[in-house]
């Protein structure tokens, strides 16, 4: 019932309010599900590149050279699209200039990368949280779009057990300052404190550096869980 509502609900909005693509102005079909037109998305082109299996950096011989000059904590990194100049606009009009919609963007083709990603069976699912000023200006995350199908494949609800504790963010920093900072900006909130089990699924929205999501890692296994496996809607070349 309440799909059928909201599906109606999602037509009277279309047709009294069309949606045009943000890119280009056109308005078609698919814009009115995601607020870009067909002509904007970028042709797909085949990944000629060999990567590495845990981190999916790109590899130059034989050694990860990201793998093998840290201690990575997480299991596997897996993607939905590669960062590049026109996925990096769209992140940024998602997260800066209030347009939520576009996020829809990753929902395309998920079902069927899910499938390919061969993920275990997961104990949790949960996140990386914003801090406390980036929520009150973004209050609806770009994984959001993603999750309700994240949900139905493993059965399980996402868990809000982290928080962050710094107030600055990643972005701007050195590659260096990003793995200091991350260190210590995060932690577990006190109600999943070694309370953790099994395999853990953590989801961003960027992969860049890795640092956040490999710290929290750390923590997560800290606090009980066995493997943690990684999720980004980009990832950063």
């Amino acid at each position: 019932m309440k799909s059928i509502l909201r599906k109606t609900a999602s037509k009277l909005l279309n047709f009294a309010l069309p949606l045009h693509c943000t890119f280009c102005e056109n308005r078609d079909e698919l814009s009115l599900k995601i607020g870009i037109c067909k002509k904007c998305i970028p042709l797909k082109s085949h990944e000629k590149k060999t990567r590495c299996f845990v981190c999916k950096s790109i590899l130059e011989g034989e050694v990860c050279e990201y793998c093998s000059s840290r201690n990575i904590f997480f299991e596997r990194l897996e993607y939905l699209s590669i960062k590049k100049d026109w996925e990096t606009n769209l992140i940024n009009k998602i997260k800066f200039q209030d347009e939520p919609l576009l996020s829809n963007f990753f929902r395309m083709d998920f079902k069927k990368k899910w499938k390919l990603f061969q993920f275990p069976k997961f104990s949790f699912l949960t996140y990386i949280p914003s801090n406390r000023r980036t929520i009150k200006n973004r209050p609806l995350s770009p994984i959001h779009s993603i999750e309700e199908i994240l949900e139905k494949k493993t059965g399980l609800k996402l868990k809000y057990m982290l928080n962050k504790v710094s107030k600055e963010n990643q972005s701007g920093r050195t590659y260096r300052e990003r793995f200091i900072h991350a260190y210590s900006s995060m932690e577990i909130k006190p109600e999943f404190e070694n309370k953790l089990s099994g395999n853990i699924l953590l989801i961003d929205d960027v992969f860049t550096t890795g640092a956040t999501m490999n710290e929290t890692s750390r923590i997560l296994l800290k606090n009980g869980a066995e493997k943690i496996y990684l999720l980004a809607l980009l990832r950063g070349e």
